[in-house]
């Protein structure tokens, strides 16, 4: 059984997984990967020639690298990412990986390999202590080394491949925190211009007010309904008749949805891929819509007591009588800035964070080598 990680020890392995991905940060390949030269290509006069009579043969459209996954998909400078370490990275059967995982892997792996670089520039290294402290947390917020030990087994990881991710991922963030740091107190002509982490509180302020729809109150129900008109008491009590057959039949087993739509006279008519449909029930019904038809005790039922999932008696309302079925309700109260600011501040230098990091990638990009060009868009 696959333990459940407490919310904080997700949010450092979603930290971990996103930005460490990279070849070893100490290894440099051969250029060339150790395969051997390629044949020399012939040239295109002496493949046009063929013998009389013979057609000549055909030019296939070249094979997406990424498509076969093998060889090289990228250099860093010295470096040389495969398409094998993207795959590894991957951690997915061969069938699994698609040519558009395979791309985004492989940019994801080299941003960190130039990040690596640079931190080896900056004299920045990572002890053993640290890493072990950063685990030694881990395990805490895991509630215990056993189910630990049982998650890094369900992601089909080592303790060592636990221990280099995070050798890697502390290695960029003392490279942004020095350059951070290095950009206020001693810039030069080397140092990129990085943002701040810190949202002042006008613009948290700001924030809530630019997007209050966000924190307003909200309350909705969907559900289904079976509704069965009368005009006077004798057709009433045929109705109630057949509602009561109805319900036996649901609680035997019947669909409640398929009960709608046989015996159910009342419906919206809505608009399906330009077709005209019946609609036997609401999705996302505010209580103020509801109570410009419904009387207040049904509006109580939907808005109060019925729960997901559940169905009704028969209930009479007007000149109807029903069965609803309430599949999904939404009730959220509304939040002020006091109770909405910490989410906001964590959003904004969560945004400042990432706006931050490409900025140093770009930056970094402009006085590297990276292979193939375009790889990272450069602002």
């Amino acid at each position: 059984m696959i333990p459940v990680m407490p919310r904080r020890f997700h949010a450092a392995i979603l930290l971990l997984l996103a930005g460490c991905t990279a070849v070893d940060p100490e290894r440099v390949q051969e250029p060339d990967g150790g395969k051997k030269a390629p044949k020399a290509a012939v040239p295109k006069e002496e493949a046009a020639k063929t013998a009389p009579g013979e057609a000549p043969a055909p030019q296939g459209d070249p094979v997406d690298p990424a498509v076969d996954g093998n060889g090289i998909a990228g250099r860093v400078n010295d470096e040389v990412v495969t398409w094998k370490d993207v795959d590894d990275r991957l951690k997915l059967p061969a069938k699994d990986i698609t040519v558009e995982m395979r791309r985004s892997k492989r940019a994801e792996l080299m941003e960190e390999v130039l990040f690596l670089q640079w931190a080896r520039k900056n004299n920045i290294t990572v002890t053993e202590q640290e890493i072990d402290d950063q685990i030694r947390r881990d395990m805490r917020s895991s509630v215990g080394e056993e189910q630990f030990d049982a998650w890094l087994r369900s992601t089909g990881q080592t303790r060592t491949e636990y221990r280099e991710r995070w050798r890697r991922t502390l290695l960029v963030q003392k490279l942004h925190w020095h350059l951070m740091r290095k950009a206020v107190s001693n810039p030069d002509a080397d140092t990129p211009g990085l943002m701040q982490d810190y949202v002042p509180p006008e613009e948290i302020r700001e924030y809530y007010e630019a997007h209050r729809d966000q924190y307003r109150a909200i309350e909705n129900v969907s559900f289904w309904r079976i509704g069965l008109q009368f005009s006077n008491a004798r057709d009433k009590e045929g109705r109630r008749a057949m509602a009561e057959s109805i319900l036996r039949k649901i609680e035997e087993g019947s669909d409640f949805y398929m009960m709608a739509a046989v015996y159910s006279d009342v419906w919206r008519t809505t608009e399906v891929q330009g077709r005209p449909s019946r609609e036997f029930g609401y999705r996302g019904l505010k209580r103020e819509e509801a109570q410009t038809f419904f009387s207040p005790d049904t509006v109580k039922l939907l808005f109060e007591t019925l729960k997901p999932g559940e169905m009704s008696g028969i209930v009479e309302d007007g000149q109807t009588v029903n069965l609803f079925r309430l599949e999904q309700r939404v009730a959220q109260r509304e939040e002020t800035f006091e109770e909405a600011q910490n989410k906001i501040r964590s959003y904004l230098e969560n945004r400042r964070r990432e706006e931050s990091r490409k900025r140093l990638r770009n930056e970094l990009v402009k006085r590297s080598y990276v292979e193939p060009a375009g790889l990272f868009e450069v602002k």
